[in-house]
């Protein structure tokens, strides 16, 4: 038996401490209950996003996943684009994108745009920036996260938090108090006005892998985000139609 479980990073973003220790004692007595006797053939993989069981430590071996050589990158393509992987590669190199699909998670994203996309990646990369994000964000609206916020809300946001980060912060490394002083209060669409609840945006951001938080919990965007020759400010990857208010001074 190989049982697969994806997703440990969640556990930190339960309701509660006893909660988030509950389950980690669960999956730590399934581990040393099934998969403990190296006599059996039971083996069991735990697969996180980043820093896999956190506070809550599980008792395993961790592995680190390396970045993709050029072949592993030309191996996934076939495997998942089957006759369209050399196009798919070709445009990876035109747009030098082949950094960004050395990391597992975003050449998977790539390689779905790749074939939404009618067999090709927008040639324009701020263009290629906002059809990422916008597919990020859908993946994570079929989840039905009770705190979600509507696409076009997060989208503006984010895009002024981009502008924000730039013009405010020599770095992309912010403590998450001064990420959350930087994102405005309210954000105005077309038809209606929407007072931002902060924490939960940052949080559904963090989740898409828009941005990124590390082990001291400051958060940075995700690197395919802001990468030049993407305009200023592009953590969305191109300007929306939304405008914000409460952003600082």
């Amino acid at each position: 038996m190989l049982l697969l479980a994806d997703g440990f990073n969640e556990m930190e973003r339960l309701a509660t401490e006893s909660e988030r220790q509950r389950r980690a004692n669960a999956w730590q007595q399934c581990v040393e209950d099934l998969f403990n006797d190296p006599r059996n053939q039971r083996r069991a993989i735990l697969a996180s996003r980043d820093q896999a069981d956190y506070t809550h430590p599980l008792g395993l071996p961790r592995v680190e996943i390396d970045p993709l050589c050029d072949d592993q990158i030309a191996v996934f393509l076939r495997a998942y684009l089957e006759a369209q992987a050399d196009g798919a590669l070709a445009a990876l190199q035109c747009l030098e994108l082949l950094g960004h699909a050395r990391n597992p998670y975003q050449l998977s994203v790539l390689a779905a745009l790749y074939t939404s996309q009618g067999g090709d990646l927008p040639s324009n990369r701020g263009r290629l920036f906002a059809v990422y994000t916008q597919s990020l964000i859908r993946r994570e609206e079929r989840a039905n996260h009770p705190h979600w916020l509507r696409s076009e809300v997060q989208l503006a946001t984010l895009n002024h938090l981009g502008y924000a980060m730039q013009a405010h912060s020599e770095s992309t490394l912010l403590p998450c108090d001064r990420l959350l002083a930087l994102s405005p209060q309210t954000v105005h669409l077309e038809r209606d006005t929407v007072t931002l609840p902060r924490d939960d945006l940052l949080d559904l951001a963090c989740r898409a892998s828009l941005l990124i938080t590390d082990s001291t919990m400051a958060i940075r965007p995700s690197r395919v985000q802001v990468q030049p020759p993407a305009p200023p400010g592009a953590l969305c990857g191109a300007a929306h139609a939304g405008q914000v208010a409460g952003g600082p001074a």
